[in-house]
């Protein structure tokens, strides 16, 4: 296997927030299995992470539900090292939120895309092994926006944060050089969201924690968002 394409696996790997659903999160945008190609662009492939089983439960704090997808992979650097002596990868990408309203707020929408930043740590790799499978963690993640209907949005994720997001990966070599990629993360995140006065989400204040057992599918990419300052 190339180390480019290694490399788009391993950031498809590592990337393990969000769609994430239990209480907080839904599923949206249902694919098939995470392939990467063995040559050519984009970088990363086209993946997203989301709940198997989509279950959903009620809205956060009874306010509002979410739908939530993560995707736009860029800017990634690779250095030696990490908790697991692999690689520590980051790299800017979008977090996409759907939001409705529930209870009172019912029929209201909304839709948000924060810039992120993230960092996450990955085993040992052989490049040169047709199947291989190898420890993840998302380590860091912190995207945050404000827009007409929402005084401040935030999401927080990874071990340095106090979120541990344990994962791991497989990479197995198809006939046609391709990599399929099976990855699947215990996320555990925080999201803290005001709605904005004399808006539609006028009198919303969220402020809650989770985890999610989320895994990689095909799926639609979006065009970044400008990184997070």
């Amino acid at each position: 296997m190339k180390s480019s394409n290694l490399k788009k696996a391993s950031l498809v790997a590592a990337a393990g927030l969000l769609a994430v659903s239990g209480a907080a999160f839904a599923a949206q945008n249902v694919g098939g299995p995470c392939v990467v190609g063995a040559s050519g662009n984009p970088t990363p492939p086209n993946c997203t992470y989301r709940t198997p089983d989509q279950i959903h439960a009620q809205g956060l704090q009874n306010q509002i539900d979410l739908n939530a997808s993560h995707q736009g992979f860029v800017n990634q650097t690779s250095t030696q090292g990490g908790i697991y002596h692999g690689e520590v990868e980051r790299f800017d990408s979008t977090l996409v939120l759907d939001i409705t309203g529930v209870g009172d707020l019912a029929g209201v929408k909304a839709t948000v895309t924060l810039p992120t930043r993230c960092e996450t740590h990955i085993g040992v790799r052989d490049p040169k092994a047709a199947f291989q499978r190898f420890d993840t963690m998302m380590y860091n993640l912190q995207g945050g926006t404000s827009d007409a209907n929402f005084e401040s949005i935030k999401v927080t994720a990874g071990l340095a944060n106090g979120l541990p997001s344990p994962g791991s990966t497989t990479i197995t070599i198809q006939r046609d050089g391709s990599q399929l990629v099976n990855s699947t993360f215990a996320m555990n995140y925080r999201i803290e969201l005001v709605g904005r006065a004399g808006g539609p989400f006028d009198g919303v204040v969220i402020s809650d924690e989770g985890v999610a057992n989320i895994q990689a599918f095909a799926n639609a990419t979006t065009t970044p968002a400008t990184p997070a300052k």
